[in-house]
């Protein structure tokens, strides 16, 4: 049985933007802390809600190109735990040759918010009343070849700002790409308590 092992890196753009509810970091800590551990991926877009899909192109883009040995990606949110013990199984038994096929969370006949709120998508930026099948961002597993299909073909959609809706349902499902629920336990940092904030 093969060994599967993890390499991380943290997905960023540029932070000099003020956003409610969201500590400013200044760039000189980023780059500080990239020194010391070598595991920051920084994009030239303002580091902004709005701006996700860019960033997980941006991290889908940068694994194929720098870790093109890896047999998957495993695209995830900083505030989730996930037992890598448990995935780590999955991948070495169950989903060892899988191929176009993307593992996750899977979200049917979710609706757009037309509602005036964070998570407003308007007529324009979203024409449909349902999203395509698609992949929840907490947490997804994309076989590396899967991950070249959606980046080689991310640039022919018009650019829709909610990422997960955007990578894993729209490409996803005009590549015929399969989204199937993995089986394993995901939970956010809501069911915890939450990790204390640096001052």
């Amino acid at each position: 049985m093969a060994k599967v092992t993890y390499d991380q890196s943290f997905l960023l753009g540029d932070p000099n933007v003020s956003q409610e509810q969201y500590l400013r970091v200044n760039q000189s800590k980023i780059d500080a802390e990239n020194n010391k551990f070598n595991d920051i991926v920084q994009g030239n877009f303002q580091d902004h809600y709005r701006n996700l899909t860019y960033k997980h192109i941006m991290g889908l883009t940068w694994a194929t190109h720098f870790c093109s040995r890896a047999v998957f990606v495993i695209k995830m949110d900083d505030d989730i735990t996930v037992n890598f013990f448990h995935v780590r199984q999955l991948l070495q038994t169950r989903y060892t040759n899988i191929k176009n096929v993307l593992l996750g969370l899977v979200v049917i006949k979710a609706k757009p918010f037309r509602l005036n709120n964070k998570w407003q998508v308007t007529q324009e930026e979203y024409v449909g009343d349902e999203y395509p099948t698609y992949l929840s961002g907490w947490f997804y597993i994309a076989p590396m070849e899967t991950a070249r299909k959606l980046v080689g073909n991310a640039h022919r959609f018009r650019y829709f700002w909610i990422d997960d809706v955007f990578v894993t349902g729209i490409i996803a499902q005009d590549l015929q790409i399969e989204r199937r629920n993995i089986d394993t336990k995901i939970e956010t940092w809501s069911s915890w308590e939450k990790p204390p904030r640096d001052n």
